[in-house]
């Protein structure tokens, strides 16, 4: 999985330091740290709360930690997301198409009216 410092996660994105941090310490993004200290951030969580960089990762700048080239793990990451995007908008679209369930309300008065009937 690639992972970018907080660094370059703000430059990709176009925001602060801080900006990153911040939504770190609320945990809206998770973090780890690398034996250095250094804190990373997945690109995939990244892209799950922010969504794509507005410009594509720099494959000559960014680069895993292990110093690989990220490009082709960037490319795989987002076909991944835009398929599984793709497929639970297909499940939303099937879901609207099936008709709405009964209300319980609707369940409730035909029983009371099956027990309230007069009896012949």
């Amino acid at each position: 999985m690639t992972q970018l410092r907080v660094g370059e996660a703000a430059h990709l994105y176009g925001c602060a330091r801080s900006t990153v941090h911040r939504a770190i310490k609320a945990g809206r993004i998770s973090a780890t740290h690398l034996g250095d200290g250094t804190r990373v951030v997945d690109l995939a969580e990244l892209i799950r709360y922010w969504g794509e960089p507005p410009t594509p990762p720099n494959t000559q700048q960014y680069r895993n930690v292990s110093g690989d080239d990220v490009h082709h793990e960037t490319l795989e990451a987002l076909r991944a997301l835009r398929d599984e995007v793709a497929a639970l908008r297909g499940e939303l679209a099937e879901q609207r198409r099936l008709p709405a369930p009964p209300s319980i309300w609707d369940a409730i008065r035909r029983r009371l009216a099956k027990w309230i009937e007069p009896k012949s």
